[in-house]
């Protein structure tokens, strides 16, 4: 990216001046490697994987693949599916009642967290419209499950 910088910048004083005086320094984009050099560029890997590639890939493959849903995340699904479609709110109220212990395990924010996940496999989906949460009484969005473990 210099070279092509420093190029560009030559052509434009050649331009402004029509004179190449004082400019040899630019000109190494026309140098060849040596073939030990080249050699050793072409063997050279182009690109190195990273652990953010790799949990990349990680998460690309099981979207791919049949998902295999943590234990949080299979409880969410199951209650939502249980419900049929609902709020975060209602499922966290319907989670408490039936998983007391721990005590603030199924708030709506962990509800939300893994209604997210789920809906990142394509296993949830919003409701076409929004209704009133019969929890809160606000305008909320209602969830939905678009497919079941083990539909055949």
């Amino acid at each position: 990216m210099t070279e092509f910088r420093k190029n560009n910048f030559r052509e434009e004083v050649i331009e402004q001046h029509g004179v190449t005086a004082g400019l040899p320094l630019f000109e190494s984009a026309n140098k060849t490697l040596s073939n030990k050099t080249q050699s050793r560029f072409d063997a050279a890997p182009k690109s190195i994987p990273t652990g953010n590639d790799a949990k990349r890939l990680h998460r690309v493959s099981q979207k791919i693949n049949e998902v295999q849903l943590n234990d949080d995340c299979q409880i969410v699904f199951d209650a939502f599916a249980f419900l049929g479609p609902s709020t975060n709110k209602e499922v966290s109220t319907y989670l408490k009642a039936m998983y007391p212990e721990p005590k603030d395990k199924w708030e709506a924010s962990t509800v939300n967290a893994r209604n997210f996940e789920l809906r990142q496999y394509g296993k949830m989906k919003a409701s076409k419209e929004k209704r009133v949460c019969t929890i809160t009484g606000k305008i909320v969005t209602e969830w939905e499950v678009i497919q079941t473990e083990n539909a055949s």
